[in-house]
């Protein structure tokens, strides 16, 4: 009796570790783990930005009479990490160089290279 209760606890315990570890693998593969769009504030001008994030990179999307995409991977350097178009330098630049005295909001403008571009 004590041994039949062993063998259901031990395979009911694996079933749910690999339940666990697939949901982990996939959670971790995925570049969806957040989705966002931004639209501008005033309804008569067009264009909107969608941004797709995972834990190791990601997309960003700019429509406003193109349509620019970049891609996005973690760059890390003096113990700060983010997700960027840039490399380590143009975060080394942000954080220490010329540009980290200045609005660096529309940084992918100084620091990205634009994967595609297409006209509607």
């Amino acid at each position: 009796m004590q041994c039949s209760k062993f063998k259901s606890s031990v395979f009911g315990s694996l079933m749910l570790s690999v339940i666990a570890l697939t949901l982990l693998i996939a959670s971790i593969i995925t570049n969806e783990w957040i989705k966002g769009t931004a639209r501008p504030l005033d309804p008569d001008q067009q264009g909107k930005i969608t941004v797709n994030f995972g834990l190791f990179s990601g997309t960003k999307v700019k429509e406003k009479g193109s349509y620019i995409k970049r891609s996005l991977s973690v760059v890390c350097s003096q113990g700060v990490c983010m997700l960027t178009c840039g490399n380590s330098s143009d975060l080394e630049d942000i954080l220490t160089g010329t540009h980290s005295q200045v609005d660096t909001s529309s940084g992918d403008n100084y620091f990205c290279n634009q994967d595609s571009i297409s006209r509607f």
